[in-house]
């Protein structure tokens, strides 16, 4: 588990695209590959999750409120808003709240944390949109697809936290 470091003095500028960025900048955390979903999760005052395996790497980013999150060892780490948490698949680990809440849930199978200093201004450019009727009926069926696989289950996240200010 680990805190992520998150906030606008991080940034960097979002590089040229092929539509307007204007004084707009980034960092990238996290990416992977395969099923994803993005879940709210509200804990109330007093509220936990206990120690579960994760099925699915996992950026947990504390909304509103402020919480904790423990690895394998239990020993928990403060979770303040604005901060953000990266729980990698099979990571054993749980999480909660003294106060209460309101937290962000994403989650990817194989979920890594980008390397510190690369943002998406070093990215590669972006792939060529798709248009026209065929590409609608295309994006709609993920989606759908997307959707109906969030809904069906629940995953088991992996743990980590990133220091960060409340720029989120």
């Amino acid at each position: 588990m680990e805190i992520l470091p998150v906030g606008a003095a991080l940034s960097e500028p979002i590089g040229p695209r092929p539509f307007e960025v204007r004084l707009a900048s980034a960092i990238a955390l996290a990416e992977g590959e395969g099923e994803a979903r993005a879940t709210v999760l509200y804990l109330e005052p007093g509220g936990a999750i206990g120690p579960h395996e994760a099925g699915f790497g996992q950026l947990f980013v504390a909304l509103a409120g402020s919480g904790w999150v423990a690895g394998a060892d239990s020993r928990q780490l403060e979770l303040a808003e604005g901060q953000a948490a990266l729980i990698r698949r099979g990571e054993v680990h749980s999480k909660g709240s003294e106060t209460g809440m309101t937290a962000l849930m994403i989650q990817v199978r194989d979920l890594r944390r980008v390397e510190t200093g690369s943002t998406h201004a070093a990215r590669a450019e972006p792939a060529p949109c798709e248009t026209g009727a065929a590409a609608g009926q295309r994006a709609r069926a993920r989606a759908s697809s997307m959707i109906s696989s969030a809904s069906a289950r629940l995953p088991n996240p992996r743990v980590s936290v990133l220091p960060s200010s409340r720029s989120l």
